[in-house]
């Protein structure tokens, strides 16, 4: 999971502590990251109205290499092999969580690491 708060300061930080906390505990109930960005999204429009925040997040089954993902408003990951120039997972988009906007469907994507690929996520600050 990679995340960052819309904003600056004391006030940004605290929003990404919860967010963490948030996301962690969440990450018990389900290992969809669509329905995990759901759940996460459902609590921060519930206490952090007005603090949203982008968020990518995977789960990845290392026997196959896939990887299952969802976006929240976050730049996709790259995928780099060796030898070859590093692309840009292809990741369904979604708007950002805390943000009101009418019933927001989360999809999960695949992508199927081969051999000797490397998935890499960055937060945007």
């Amino acid at each position: 999971m990679v995340g960052d708060v819309m904003g600056r300061g004391l006030g940004a930080a605290h929003t990404m502590i919860q967010v963490r906390t948030a996301l962690r505990a969440r990450a018990l109930e389900t290992n969809d990251p669509a329905q995990l960005l759901t759940r996460l999204d459902q609590h921060m429009r519930m206490f952090h109205p007005g603090e949203p925040a982008t968020v990518w997040c995977g789960v990845l089954d290392p026997g196959p290499g896939v990887v299952r993902m969802a976006s929240a408003g976050h730049p996709p990951p790259a995928v780099s092999r060796p030898g070859s120039a590093a692309r840009f997972a292809d990741v369904l988009p979604g708007v950002p969580v805390g943000v009101a906007y009418p019933k927001q469907e989360r999809r999960s994507s695949r992508l199927t690491l081969g051999p000797g690929e490397v998935l890499c996520a960055t937060s945007t600050g």
